[in-house]
């Protein structure tokens, strides 16, 4: 009873990172409920078997983590707002970001393994399926493409993935994960810990604190640092990780300690919408050049009340897809209907153009806006031309220029051959809607109305984006039992293994190969 307590203490201590407080009250059995008889019963019985060797075979079976994911999956309740993803959509994910070419590329550059986070991890799902995802394509997949120099080998043959009981190993290095709530948090660590993870990185805190708040008893500890990022306003960013992967939690409200210090350290601390503060904490997590995979509510991309974190993510990311998920991918927990969005954050140059481009048509639109509002002013007999230096020397027609320039979209194509009193009494809510500037936008955008000034800015930077439409993912669940059906998604073989590079074109991840990401 003593030495398993023992135990018990040592493993919240290094895994759990729990102070002396609380590791004095905790006790993994307790003798009024489970009697010590029992105990050395059960311990008799078990001692013989070995729950850690053999595990990762080549055969695929691990009956002690598929075990627990059962219980994680079948034992605990999905709340509002957290739901948990799918092993086909995390699967899709990983191949749709060309981690297997990453991970080759880091491997052979930099001896390196991609670093991976997940900031709100909830049971693990995305952490464990990349745990499986290298050491299966970098181990054997896909190890003729790894360069033979002596550093690579013995990285390979040494360091990470031998011996085959203990062949994760190096995840203990490259993967994060934090998730506020506590049973989650620990379900996700003993599930890490049971797929053979060495020692895992995953704290049961808030995904959103300052990363100073990240601390483990030892090495290494990737999320713990900072920087200053003159980019970001001057607030600190970690720009540690090569890749986030995620399903953040959707409109959850936020406890007290955490809205306190979020204006610190978000742009948009002020809002109230989980998800976009987690896009924000994903600037933050990755270096330049960095990727992310992450699943999002599709008000995200469509509603006017999400129209500044569109603006945030394409001020901050080049947007490579956006896959949109069936109405059935999180049923029957949520009807939410739901997209895929993969991005590349920017280098400081791509940003620094952003804002110049930003800056330039800023000052269009606020001299635009300047003539448009007097043009109208005098049209209602309001003011007098003469007296207004922005428009005075202006002929009919090139009044009438500028109103089509500030309606741009807005106004068909028949109506710019009307008069300019004509267009001024057709289109006058119109020319009042883009004259109105974008107040919650201001500190961040500039009073300017958003709309207007981003349709300007794309002409510049303009880049293509792959869109697609899955009706199918390959399950449909009710809350008693999962059914198969056909995959949009991607395809696999007779061993069940992920089909890539075929030149075939059936499936959405057959497109999103093509894609090129740079860094």
């Amino acid at each position: 009873y003593e030495r398993l307590n023992k135990l018990y203490r040592r493993a919240l201590r290094q895994r759990m990172y729990k102070d002396e407080d609380e590791l004095n009250e905790s006790f993994i059995i307790d003798k009024k409920k489970f009697s010590l008889s029992k105990l050395k019963y059960a311990v008799t019985a078990l001692e013989r078997y070995s729950l850690v060797d053999g595990k990762n075979s080549y055969d695929g079976k691990d009956i002690l983590g598929d075990f627990f994911e059962g219980i994680i999956r079948d034992g605990f309740k999905q709340n509002k707002g957290q739901f948990f993803t799918h092993t086909n959509i995390v699967t899709f994910i990983l191949w749709g970001l060309q981690l297997d070419r990453l991970a080759i590329k880091r491997i052979n550059k930099d001896k390196e393994i991609p670093y991976l986070i997940d900031p709100s991890a909830g049971s693990g799902t995305f952490l464990i399926e990349y745990m499986r995802f290298i050491t299966e394509n970098i181990k054997r997949r896909f190890r003729s493409q790894l360069s033979h120099s002596r550093d690579v080998v013995d990285k390979i043959e040494s360091d990470w993935f031998y011996p085959d009981h203990r062949e994760n190993r190096w995840a203990q290095t490259f993967i994060y994960g934090i998730e506020h709530n506590f049973d989650l948090g620990t379900a996700s660590k003993v599930n890490m810990i049971l797929h053979g993870d060495g020692s895992t990185n995953i704290f049961v805190k808030d995904g959103l604190l300052p990363f100073n708040s990240y601390v483990k008893e030892t090495a290494p500890n990737a999320l713990n640092s900072s920087n200053i990022d003159k980019n970001y306003a001057g607030k600190e960013i970690n720009g540690q990780f090569d890749v986030v992967v995620s399903n953040p939690p959707f409109s959850v409200s936020l406890d007290n300690d955490t809205k306190n210090i979020l204006s610190s350290s978000f742009l948009f601390g002020d809002k109230k919408n989980s998800e976009n503060l987690f896009i924000e904490r994903y600037y933050h997590l990755l270096r330049e050049g960095g990727r992310m995979g992450i699943v999002l509510p599709e008000s995200v991309f469509d509603t006017s009340d999400n129209k500044y974190i569109r603006l945030f993510i394409y001020k901050y990311f080049v947007i490579k897809a956006v896959v949109s998920l069936p109405q059935v991918t999180f049923a029957p927990f949520t009807p939410t209907k739901t997209s895929i969005l993969f991005a590349q954050k920017k280098t400081s140059y791509e940003i620094s153009r952003w804002n110049t481009v930003w800056q330039e048509k800023s000052k269009e639109y606020s001299k635009l806006k300047t003539k448009c509002e007097n043009i109208c002013a005098v049209a209602d007999g309001k003011k007098k031309k003469e007296k207004l230096p922005s428009i005075k020397n202006l002929s009919e027609e090139q009044e009438k220029e500028c109103l089509l320039s500030l309606l741009r979209t807005l106004i068909p194509e028949r109506n710019k051959s009307l008069s300019l009193y004509e267009i001024i009494t057709i289109h006058r809510n119109e020319i009042d809607t883009i004259c109105k500037i974008d107040k919650d936008t201001k500190d961040i955008f500039g009073m300017v109305n958003t709309w207007w000034v981003f349709g300007e800015v794309a002409k510049d930077l303009s880049y293509p984006i792959f869109m697609a439409e899955a009706e199918h993912v390959g399950y449909k669940r009710t809350k008693r039992s999962e059914q198969k059906r056909p995959n949009d998604l991607y395809r696999v073989d007779s061993d069940a293994r992920v089909v890539v590079d075929d030149g075939i074109k059936e499936t959405v991840l057959d497109y999103l190969r093509e894609i090129k990401w740079e860094g």
